[in-house]
């Protein structure tokens, strides 16, 4: 099934880890007052976000680079830190895009085995060779939602040469709960070959305007914005994030709601008998005993107007990966599977 925009509004999109609640209405506010200034080329108000962004992370502005998207982000590391001959590592079972860009980037990438579906450190440090010269590592991971502690971090970044960057993607580090989630900021000061990722494509709802940032050390961040697109960052995406920034109570509800639901889905399914993973992001990952399995209730799902996501892109083929969606959608989803 071709499932086109409109055809979108009538079902129950549980496939890309959005926030179902949308973006905060002071986001929506500040969108709507940019709508005068479309004609114009962006530009005006990098360095007001990059001031709010250092502000909330008690950097300096001059440790903030942003970008038109995490991905955006992740193509622009690979193309100042890394030359044809170098390579970079990852985990197999993790976020696809840095296989594919390493290869559309003609660069070698080794992808390092997972431990019982966690990202396993000590594999990527065996992996790390001469010619390594970016080290992947989604916190938490997508798809399997698990989390690299912050002695697994430290130990990761003392393991690593220092002309090898570790770049922590913490797309979903909003939705965790788990105190030994890394505070990477910390890490900072004594590891300059740290880059941190966050996105406000996620909890801050903003996926369609692609707005991100990475925060590292300021000769980092220089060679960074070198390479960086001219206007990649658009003026709406700017003062849509600078919106979201003010509005912390609907980012703080917005966490505490997929909390209770994430907590809620995934006892529910193990009462249902389904191997589920448990998860600190704003999605569940599915585990299924064999592919027509799977395959049989992804198209239950569909036919009853619910789409979940498949993880053959991520290396899994026996497995579906649900977003945490709102209580009704949430409660669709589960008396589908209750009536399978």
């Amino acid at each position: 099934m071709v499932l086109t925009r409109e055809k979108l509004t009538n079902f129950i999109k549980l496939s890309q880890n959005e926030n179902p609640h949308g973006p905060s209405p002071l986001s929506v506010k500040a969108v709507r007052q940019m709508a005068s200034r479309l004609h114009l080329y962006p530009g005006k108000d990098l360095e007001e976000l990059r001031n709010r962004l250092a502000e909330k992370n008690r950097v300096s502005s001059r440790n903030i680079a942003l970008s038109s998207g995490s991905v955006e982000m992740m193509d622009i590391i690979i193309k100042a830190f890394t030359s044809q001959d170098e390579g970079i590592v990852t985990s197999e079972t993790t976020f696809p895009m840095y296989g594919i860009l390493s290869r559309i980037n003609g660069r070698t990438c080794l992808f390092s085995k997972m431990d019982r579906l966690g990202i396993d450190i000590e594999n990527h440090i065996r992996l790390c060779g001469l010619k390594t010269r970016v080290i992947f590592v989604a916190n938490p991971n997508n798809p399997t939602g698990m989390i690299v502690a912050h002695r697994d971090v430290q130990r990761l970044l003392e393991s690593t040469p220092k002309n090898t960057f570790v770049v922590l993607d913490e797309a979903y580090g909003e939705y965790v709960t788990d105190s030994s989630y890394p505070n990477a900021l910390s890490l900072l000061p004594q590891f300059p070959n740290l880059i941190i990722l966050r996105t406000f494509s996620k909890i801050y709802g903003l996926a369609g305007l692609r707005i991100a940032y990475a925060t590292a050390e300021e000769s980092v961040v220089k060679e960074l914005e070198a390479h960086r697109t001219p206007f990649s960052v658009t003026d709406i995406a700017v003062a849509a994030a600078i919106a979201g920034l003010d509005d912390e109570e609907y980012i703080r509800r917005s966490a505490l709601i997929n909390s209770k639901e994430r907590i809620s889905l995934y006892d529910a399914l193990k009462q249902l008998g389904y191997d589920v993973v448990p998860s600190q992001a704003n999605f569940l990952l599915v585990n299924f005993r064999d592919a027509s399995s799977k395959e049989a209730l992804y198209r239950r799902l569909l036919d009853r107007s619910i789409i979940v996501r498949e993880m053959e892109p991520f290396g899994l083929k026996n497995a579906l990966r649900i977003s945490i969606g709102t209580q009704a959608d949430n409660q669709a989803l589960l008396k589908c599977l209750e009536s399978a």
